[in-house]
């Protein structure tokens, strides 16, 4: 087994501008983002069997390319890779179900039969974390007391991960109910 120290990928990511792997199929990146995750690692890729999980999204192309990759570049012996949705799946021992997954730009709503993801049957929305945000920032910008957009959508972002709460009941007021959250804003003041 592996013993990871915390592996920081900010760094990498400042480097390449933080780009998605996948976008623009850019094998360079692949192959320079693993080296660095092993370097940081101190793992020599040849002794570990490599597990990936990816997105709904990734193309054969794009999962043949990362293979070629570690195949070829790194000489891994053995890789898996497997979509995000059905490893969280099978976190809760089961192979069939309904994964409900909502990130920063989709959500999707993918089932499963028996490990297997019905493709035809995947259901994605735009409505997600960033549009969230930007409509909190919409109904608060006046609030907000800022010129930079940017510091706008950060400052929306935060709040909205602090304030928000998920409810599966729409009649319960949860455990916040309707009581106040207050956010310091970076110049001191409080909304």
């Amino acid at each position: 087994m592996l013993n990871c120290p915390n592996l920081d990928l900010t760094y990498y990511q400042g480097e390449h501008n933080g780009k998605y792997p996948t976008e623009g199929k850019d094998n360079d990146y692949f192959e320079g983002m693993f080296k660095y995750i092993f370097e940081q690692l101190k793992a020599k890729p040849t002794e570990y069997k490599i597990f990936i999980i990816d997105s709904l999204f990734t193309t054969d192309k794009e999962r043949d390319a990362l293979a070629k990759i570690l195949f070829e570049k790194y000489c891994v012996s053995q890789i898996h890779i497997e979509p995000q949705s059905v490893i969280a799946l099978y976190s809760t021992a089961k192979q069939s179900g309904i994964i409900v997954d909502s990130g920063e730009i989709y959500t999707s709503i993918v089932p499963i039969y028996e490990g297997q993801v019905i493709a035809n049957a995947v259901i994605t929305s735009p409505i997600a974390g960033r549009e969230l945000t930007k409509q909190f920032m919409k109904y608060h910008k006046a609030d907000l007391d800022s010129n930079n957009v940017c510091a706008q959508y950060e400052m929306s972002r935060q709040i909205k991960e602090k304030a928000i709460e998920i409810l599966l009941d729409p009649n319960d007021e949860g455990k916040r109910g309707k009581e106040k959250i207050n956010f310091l804003l970076p110049d001191g003041n409080i909304i």
